[in-house]
């Protein structure tokens, strides 16, 4: 995990409304379905607080995000793929 971030720091978010560790950011990919940018964007709400980090996959190092309202991204060089997961809510906040 890099970092915990806003787009917003006055926004009212906390390190907590994230998965805390690596453990809980895999379990979240692994849990979440990939969607199409459209379907994220209005179907999820896209908070402005999220953590951060790299991943490899397919030997390159990618860039990952989970946003608090339990949405994330992948981007790896130009390609972006976009999840959304409506079963992850334990994985979010200070468990």
């Amino acid at each position: 995990m890099a970092d915990f971030r806003s787009d917003q720091p006055a926004a009212a978010c906390r390190p907590s409304d994230v998965p805390q560790n690596h453990g809980k950011a895999r379990e979240f990919f692994s849990r979440a379905r990939q969607v199409d940018y459209k379907t994220l964007h209005d179907n999820y709400e896209q908070a402005p607080c999220f953590v951060e980090g790299t991943l490899k996959k397919d030997g390159k190092s990618c860039d990952w995000q989970i946003r608090a309202g339990a949405t994330g991204a992948v981007q790896c060089g130009e390609q972006k793929l976009y999840f959304a997961c409506d079963t992850c809510g334990d994985l979010f906040g200070a468990k």
